[in-house]
């Protein structure tokens, strides 16, 4: 008697499960479709894993993995790197799947460190049984060059300091922004009170500037041995507008032209690159130095771009035809920063030879040299004041007039990074420790000193 009450429950419920499963099987299709992006997963594990002994400088056994004209190209033994198979068998599919599958050391790629992870494998070889597709048009560019910069989160909490190798003023002097992980910090200057945290950063920040406008943040920095690259972020919202990837290693210093329509990069891999401020598009390569390029600076009317390279060397280009105007080597050790003087045509420098040099472009001749007692990390300039400082701590104010220091002060912390308000005439160092210290350029006496400035948030 019960029946015509169940009947309806008992069909509405086997019409709920059959939607169920149905939806569950039409998901699970859709994910077994769904193409694996080379761009996205398969190029930063080549690029982590295999480009460092199968790319252009080192090509082990005749291959080179780092872009994908090359990954289609047999090496010397005459297998091709990549066989697409349905079954994704090792064996069969090439090269490549062959020796991260290997289970013989001997074999086993990479062979300087650890084995492939499990996922990697399997993103691997489901990317080879789906036909080993590339969704890239240009197949001559370099891995670096095609996969997209992360947006990885900032930690909620740091639960220790860590360096801060950029650090500027905003605001006048009212704040400092310093680099964190994937992120920038803006603190109130007198009171270390957290502003703004400005996330989607490049995992270590080694340079900040502001454009023209004063409308964005142009950070770069990356990670080390494996990226280099720059944002662009909005002040007042501060969403990420563009990022651009620029090598395998950091992004060490940044120039703002005179003019605010371009930004000059100095990289680690030896190369200055020169960006569109509007769309981080790349207008020039200079090729000059074969070491680090450690710091880089416009003449005051944008006429000369200046580098200071680990490479011993100093160049000065002509921002018109980009010829080299100069070449200073003047230092017998790596120069650690460059920056403009008070009389046009001339440079100062410092190096790891704890000099501070002064020269010409013409002839590139020495005017003038100090010692520094200490081995200098940056060098920043105004129109008659420099400030230079140093690794162990001092940190020098350099008359340009008489070409003499005019004040040594002492900071209580190991430097890592130095940034100058000019107007309001305060500076700020960043420690290796984590440290910020605020001193005022005038008398040199210490204004603020924070500690830990980073955001810790109590259990």
């Amino acid at each position: 008697m019960r029946l015509p009450f169940l009947y309806p429950f008992s069909v509405t419920v086997f019409c709920l499960l059959r939607f169920v499963l149905e939806s569950s099987v039409r998901a699970d299709d859709t994910a077994a479709e769904k193409d694996i992006s080379f761009r996205t997963e398969i190029a930063p594990i080549l690029q982590e894993h295999c480009v460092a002994c199968h790319g252009a400088k080192r090509a082990d056994g005749g291959y080179r993995l780092d872009t994908i004209a090359y990954l289609k190209t047999p090496g010397e033994s005459g297998d091709a790197p990549i066989v697409p198979r349905p079954d994704a068998d090792p064996v069969e599919s090439g090269e490549l799947l062959a020796r991260v599958c290997a289970s013989d050391p001997a074999i086993r790629m990479p062979s300087d460190s650890e084995p492939l992870n499990g996922t990697d494998i399997q993103v691997l070889k489901k990317w080879i049984s789906t036909g080993a597709k590339f969704d890239v048009e240009d197949e001559r560019q370099p891995l670096w060059m095609i996969i997209p910069p992360k947006m990885v989160s900032s930690p909620v909490s740091y639960s220790r300091p860590q360096p801060i190798t950029a650090l500027r003023f905003a605001m006048g002097h009212k704040e400092v922004v310093f680099g964190g992980y994937h992120e920038l910090i803006s603190t109130h200057a007198q009171t270390n009170g957290l502003v703004q945290r400005i996330v989607h950063q490049p995992q270590r920040t080694m340079a900040i500037i502001s454009s023209m406008d004063g409308k964005f943040w142009i950070t770069a920095g990356g990670i080390p041995g494996l990226r280099g690259e720059v944002r662009l972020t909005s002040m007042e919202s501060a969403p990420l507008v563009k990022a651009k990837t620029l090598g395998t290693d950091l992004v060490l210093d940044l120039a703002l032209h005179p003019s605010g329509q371009e930004v000059a990069c100095a990289m680690a891999d030896g190369t200055i690159q020169i960006l569109t401020i509007d769309s981080l598009a790349i207008t020039r390569v200079l090729s000059s130095h074969s070491d680090w390029v450690t710091q880089i600076a416009y003449s005051f009317d944008g006429t000369q771009l200046a580098s200071s390279s680990h490479d011993k060397t100093c160049k000065v280009f002509d921002t018109k035809t980009w010829d080299i105007i100069a070449s200073y080597s003047g230092h017998q050790a790596a120069v650690r920063g460059i920056a403009t003087t008070n009389t046009p045509g001339e440079w100062q420098t410092v190096g790891a030879d704890r000099q501070w040099h002064r020269w010409s472009t013409a002839g590139a001749k020495k005017v003038a040299g100090l010692a520094i007692a200490g081995e200098p990390r940056r060098i920043v300039t105004s129109q008659d004041k420099s400030v230079i400082a140093t690794a162990e701590g001092p940190w020098y104010v350099i008359d340009l007039k008489g070409n003499k220091i005019a004040r040594t002060v002492q900071s209580p912390f190991r430097v890592a990074s130095l940034a100058m308000d000019q107007d309001s005439g305060a500076i700020a160092l960043g420690g290796l420790g984590g440290e910020i210290g605020i001193w005022s350029l005038e008398d040199g006496s210490l204004v603020r000193q924070y500690e830990n400035p980073f955001p810790v948030v109590s259990k």
